[in-house]
């Protein structure tokens, strides 16, 4: 009678062990805030578009000779004006911000600053390392 009482005991423990690690999944399922889909798209995408504006060109000149004129202090209107164009162009709802910086100093700013979706791309450009982060918003 003793041993078959033990079993018993042991097995209704299983059963508590059981329904709490079920308990606790159900509970970190639940609690854990969703990513959706349309986040990691717009992840994509934001980092798409800056890859993209990187391999552009405009009059005979690569975006990269484009930034890093602007780096050195010139060409910045050009490429703002031409990356302004180019975010209109692809998403003429959104707002977006753009920035390109070199070791932590923002040298072009473009849109205005808001919550959003950002991607961060870096980029070594005649050896200055380049960091694009665009935000969409």
């Amino acid at each position: 009678m003793r041993k078959k009482a033990q079993v018993e005991i042991i097995g209704l423990m299983l059963i508590i062990i059981l329904l709490t690690v079920l308990a606790v999944i159900f509970l970190r399922l639940t609690l854990k805030p969703p990513t959706t889909t349309s986040e990691a798209r717009q992840s994509i995408i934001a980092s798409a578009t800056i890859d993209s504006i990187v391999k552009t060109s405009y009059n005979d000149k690569t975006f990269e000779n484009l930034i890093f004129s602007c780096y050195e202090g010139s060409d910045c209107q050009i490429l703002d004006k031409e990356i302004t164009k180019i975010m209109q162009k692809l998403m003429p709802n959104k707002q977006f911000y753009l920035v390109f910086t070199s070791e932590d100093q923002i040298f072009l700013e473009l849109g205005q600053n808001c919550l959003g979706i950002q991607a961060n791309n870096n980029y070594v450009i005649n050896s200055i390392p380049i960091k694009i982060s665009l935000k969409l918003c």
